[in-house]
């Protein structure tokens, strides 16, 4: 939209100049109000007219500081999954070193996957245990 009053002009609006504004129309009044904002918030009328995307990071105001807290507020009962039915299980061991060949130590510890496998219209759920 071009220009209606230079931007010194909007600061000693008078009544007549205003009227003329809204007599052109919606979007002369929404122009002319754009441009008062700006000024009154020390910017120029581009900085106002442009997307965020076409701001800089480093233009932009600081984002909030504190994340939001995980989970439910205190006092609220938790949900979790109901524990499923094992159907079988499997222990996996190696007996030798993959990389080498050589024979490994004992073990350090236990991981537990559960695991399920839909097998023809039905639902299979194995225990893994890996040592």
């Amino acid at each position: 939209m071009t220009p209606l009053i230079a931007n010194n002009d909007l600061l000693n609006l008078t009544e007549e100049q205003a009227r003329k504004i809204f007599t052109q129309g919606d979007e002369a009044v929404t122009w002319a109000l754009l441009q008062l904002a700006a000024l009154a918030k020390g910017k120029s009328a581009d900085e106002v007219s442009r997307a965020s995307s076409h701001v800089a990071p480093y233009e932009k105001p600081a984002g909030k500081n504190r994340p939001k807290k995980r989970g439910r507020k205190k006092g609220h009962k938790g949900v979790r999954r109901a524990p499923l039915e094992i159907n079988k299980e499997e222990e996996h061991a190696l007996a030798y070193c993959r990389d080498y060949g050589g024979p490994l130590g004992a073990p350090r510890g236990k991981r537990h996957r559960v695991v399920e496998d839909i097998e023809t219209s039905t639902v299979v759920t194995t225990a893994h245990t890996i040592h």
